[in-house]
């Protein structure tokens, strides 16, 4: 599964007062066109930071507690021990039921209590990492999620202590959903969680008065198994597209990672017409891809991640674990990037414009592809450039 989820972590060197003179380029909103506070400036002179808005984030794990994330709610689904290679990971023995003929017992866990989200052991079953030791899925969510709206953080450059911010939508809130299975050290989503989860979404999250219409998108920083360029969708990329579509129809924005395979083609769970496919681009050269990213023509847009070098100084800094950020790359951050993207779309355009006409907006405003792969890659796919997107109409 880490190819498909695409995500490299390390650890960051020490700061020094004189050592870090790049440091817009490790933040999200500056890569993506705008401050490295964070906000977005139209023509206008209006700001735009993605407030008021909720995202939702589909991951395997999360520390909501990192100070750099802004989590309003959780919740953890999984699946029995026997239905899955990665029975639940969530810590709690709540079960629903959900009788099927052949088998009238079938059913998942669930919580949506405080903490319900982190890594974690369950009644079930047990993972740990053997590296690190810790708890499966300790990393990759919060990285995610800080992406999608990691708060100010402060580095020194020159003699000076400045601050930037994290994520792509400073002001967004993200609601953040485990689906994470595991035992042993072995770990992966279950597609039924990740199809509990999106239906969870839809029938739940989005009837609360609190949040159901300030939620614009859903982010799924997972591609599956590579497919080459035109390949059929596979049942579970069905199931999960049938969702994205009812998802859509309500103005939620489903967006998948395009997968790290560095190949022609796209991961096998993120090929439905209805889903929102993202790519990663350098930060130094940010309309060349990267050598991980896949590329092809059902690929709509790209997002400034890079190669998760710090001593090359082309990676983004995200959230990593319960404290602190580390370099990270994988088109897992370019998904996470354009949910929070749209965040800072819905700020400005509200729920009206439906999810194809801003899709079409970033395609419209944005920047070309350039270097060799970018032949196969759409010609209407772009790099994503928010404030050029601000300042047109969908």
């Amino acid at each position: 599964m880490s190819v498909a989820f695409g995500i490299s972590v390390g650890a960051v060197p020490a700061f020094g007062a004189s050592s870090d003179p790049w440091l817009a380029r490790t933040a999200v909103a500056f890569n993506l066109g705008g401050s490295v506070l964070g906000s977005y400036p139209d023509a206008a002179g209006a700001s735009y930071d993605g407030s008021g808005t909720v995202v939702v984030d589909i991951d395997g794990a999360f520390h909501p507690e990192n100070p750099y994330l802004n989590i309003i709610g959780e919740a953890c689904f999984g699946q029995p021990v026997g239905t899955t290679p990665w029975p639940s990971l969530c810590n709690t023995n709540n079960f629903v039921r959900r009788p099927l003929a052949q088998n009238p017992y079938t059913g998942y866990y669930f919580s949506a209590l405080a903490g319900s989200s982190k890594p974690s052991n369950s009644p079930v079953s047990s993972c740990i990492e053997p590296a690190s030791q810790t708890f499966c899925h300790n990393f990759h969510g919060t990285a995610t999620a800080g992406t999608i709206n990691g708060r100010q953080a402060t580095r020194w450059e020159s003699a000076t202590e400045l601050s930037y911010s994290v994520g792509a939508a400073k002001g967004a809130s993200v609601f953040a959903i485990k689906v994470g299975g595991g035992t042993g050290s072995s770990t992966g989503w279950p597609i039924e969680s990740v199809i509990d989860a999106l239906n969870y979404v839809n029938n739940g999250l989005l009837t609360r008065q609190d949040i159901g219409s300030k939620i614009v998108a859903v982010n799924l920083s997972v591609a599956g198994t590579f497919r080459p360029s035109g390949s059929s969708c596979t049942a579970d990329a069905v199931r999960i597209n049938a969702i994205a579509a009812t998802l859509k129809a309500k103005g939620v924005a489903v967006i998948m990672a395009a997968g790290n395979d560095g190949g022609v083609g796209i991961g096998g769970w993120s090929c439905g017409s209805n889903i929102i496919r993202v790519g990663a681009t350098g930060l130094a050269t940010p309309t060349v891809l990267t050598s991980y990213s896949n590329v092809d023509w059902s690929i709509q847009l790209y997002a400034p991640v890079g190669e998760g070098n710090y001593l090359a100084h082309d990676t983004l800094l995200v959230p990593y674990q319960s404290s602190g950020l580390t370099p990270a790359a994988g088109t897992s951050f370019a998904s996470a990037e354009v949910a929070g993207v749209f965040a800072v779309l819905r700020q400005k355009f509200g729920k009206a414009p439906s999810v194809d006409s801003l899709l079409r907006l970033l395609q419209s405003s944005g920047r070309a592809l350039t270097g060799a792969d970018s032949n196969y890659a759409s010609l209407s796919a772009k790099v994503v450039n928010l404030p050029a997107a601000l300042n047109r109409t969908p």
